[in-house]
């Protein structure tokens, strides 16, 4: 059944593919998650002691990571140990704090109890590749149900920060081989096999999880193997519980993607007729170019103007992307020397959190010096924290929404005043011919800044712009992408450039990075303004999952 699902997914994606028929900007997860590997030691009393394998790629932000247990049926958690890869073993808090900052919760861990359950919390503590391992004692895993003991539990949620790209779960019992005589096994929701490996159930994914993949297993057990508490009605029920769910969730999956792909095929045929061609403010109509027909160009376009740039991709829609205005202006203020980004230093010598350092504001751009000054009302004696500009964000997403309201009304005085673009007859501001020329140069531009990702041996970039090119490529989210293929295609010139702005390479590449967050805060802020979300965790009476990750 999943190969299914994955096979009307991966049509849905072709045909979202035709319709947009550009490259669509997407920003890189700050984290990736490699591997989670799950061993689970059963003993007789129906407890299990288990440990968690987390290999992770790439950590730059966040504070923490955790792994959450839900729906916890007469269940509890005790004995948390964890340990990097450098063989530290982190300090159990008896109390966890996740509003702490970055520098407390560093080689710690500990045991969050709330209404759903239990998250097993520890922190971050150094920023690049790691790997935590996670041991836990659980009680009451195994149930002792009328007919057989058995249990049904999520080791793995659909709800992680971030999708794992290979999954195992291994269950045994010392001095007790599991075999078909003696147990009786099934996995649920992922791509991926559960069998018997000299006398260990093992559960493995096939590949990455997507991202409503979970790993649940349910398993019985003889009767003979265990003495542990005991549940109400039968493991038959819960089995056959389990598996109606999961058909029902995959029944209802398949309807809606039914509904998704009918829809995206008519968006895409109505799309195909409307967007070959673009009205201009006279009237007339050119031929629309798609970001992928359009030739590279390193020329930065309308007159090198962020709010010029902001504005002109709100008037054509075949450049899709979640522009990033703040994290823009924060990158040109650290070029211009208005700010700058400094890492804590740790009591062990280590690496802190990112804070910026407020000096002096721009004079010269009305909407530069606004953003500022939101900057100064959320800093403490000039010193800036990312989570004291999400408290400030949160009571005035409002001034934001505004500010980016004057920014694209700037942005389109600009178009106006250099005639690339204006109103049409039905007041619509559209673009000019020579606006749409010059529209059709930024998507260049935009696909010079994702040719960074993989720069071929006979790409270069003058020196000079290179400033320029990180602020742009901080507005398409394209920031990661560009530092790294410019210091793949000259490491020592990068080197050079990091260091005039008196950073080392690895802290420029994490401020790069930074950016982003101060200006996603902004939309996380706006939802949470207006109600923010609920979440649940999936049926079937299992226990555990509930999410996960870096947070």
């Amino acid at each position: 059944m999943r190969n299914v699902l994955s096979k009307v997914r991966n049509t849905i994606l072709f045909t979202m593919i035709l319709f947009f028929s550009i490259s669509i900007t997407t920003f890189a997860e700050e984290d990736g998650i490699n591997e989670i590997a799950i061993t689970v030691s059963l003993n007789s009393d129906g407890s299990a002691d288990i440990t968690e394998t987390w290999d992770i790629d790439n950590v730059y932000d966040g504070t923490e990571y955790y792994k959450a247990l839900y729906n916890m049926d007469r269940m509890s958690v005790s004995n948390l140990i964890v340990t990097d890869d450098t063989g530290r073993e982190y300090q159990l808090l008896s109390r966890w704090d996740t509003s702490a900052s970055f520098a407390d919760k560093a080689y710690k861990c500990g045991i969050l109890e709330n209404k759903k359950g239990y998250e097993l919390c520890w922190g971050i503590s150094e920023m690049g590749d790691r790997t935590y391992t996670i041991s836990y004692h659980l009680t009451g895993l195994v149930k002792r149900y009328s007919d057989s003991d058995g249990f049904y539990h999520q080791f793995i949620s659909d709800d992680l920060s971030s999708s794992p790209r290979s999954a195992s779960v291994e269950v045994y019992m010392d001095g007790v081989p599991f075999t078909t005589d003696n147990a009786d096994i099934w996995a649920l929701g992922f791509e991926g096999g559960i069998h018997f490996e000299n006398g260990i159930i093992v559960a493995r994914s096939d590949g990455k999880l997507g991202g409503n993949d979970y790993i649940n297993l349910l398993i019985g057990f003889d009767t003979s193997v265990f003495e542990p508490i005991t549940a109400s009605g039968t493991f038959a029920d819960v089995k056959d519980k389990a598996i109606a769910e999961e058909k029902q969730q995959e029944m209802i999956l398949l309807i809606i993607i039914a509904i998704l792909l009918s829809i995206c095929l008519l968006i895409f045929i109505i799309a195909v007729l409307v967007r070959r061609n673009i009205r201009l403010a006279d009237g007339t109509r050119t031929r629309r170019i798609s970001v992928r027909n359009t030739e590279q160009t390193s020329v930065i376009p309308f007159g090198n103007d962020i709010a010029a740039v902001y504005s002109a991709v709100g008037l054509e829609y075949s450049l899709t992307t979640h522009l990033s205005l703040i994290a823009a202006y924060l990158v040109k203020w650290q070029f211009d020397g208005n700010l700058s980004f400094e890492s804590e230093a740790l009591a062990n010598g280590k690496q802190g959190d990112l804070v910026i350092l407020l000096t002096s504001g721009p004079e010269q751009n009305k909407n530069e010096m606004t953003l500022f000054s939101f900057l100064e009302e959320a800093s403490e004696d000039g010193v800036l924290t990312l989570h004291s500009w999400q408290e400030w964000t949160q009571k005035h997403y409002k001034k934001i929404e505004m500010w980016e309201n004057d920014v694209k009304k700037s942005g389109n005085n600009r178009l106006s005043e250099s005639s690339w673009a204006a109103v049409d007859t039905k007041g619509k501001l559209r673009f000019t011919q020579t606006g749409y020329d010059m529209h059709v140069r930024m998507q260049g531009f935009f696909k010079y800044l994702k040719s960074f990702k993989k720069p071929d041996g006979n790409m270069s970039a003058v020196r000079e712009y290179w400033g320029d090119y990180l602020v742009y490529a901080s507005l398409f989210n394209l920031a990661d992408n560009v530092a790294g293929g410019l210091q793949s295609m000259d490491a020592d010139g990068f080197d050079d450039f990091c260091g005039c702005y008196h950073m080392n390479t690895f802290l420029f590449l994490r401020y790069i990075h930074h950016s982003y967050s101060y200006s996603n805060t902004v939309a996380e802020s706006a939802a949470a303004g207006d109600g923010g979300s609920s979440y649940a965790s999936g049926g079937g009476g299992f226990s555990g999952g509930g999410g996960g990750g870096s947070r």
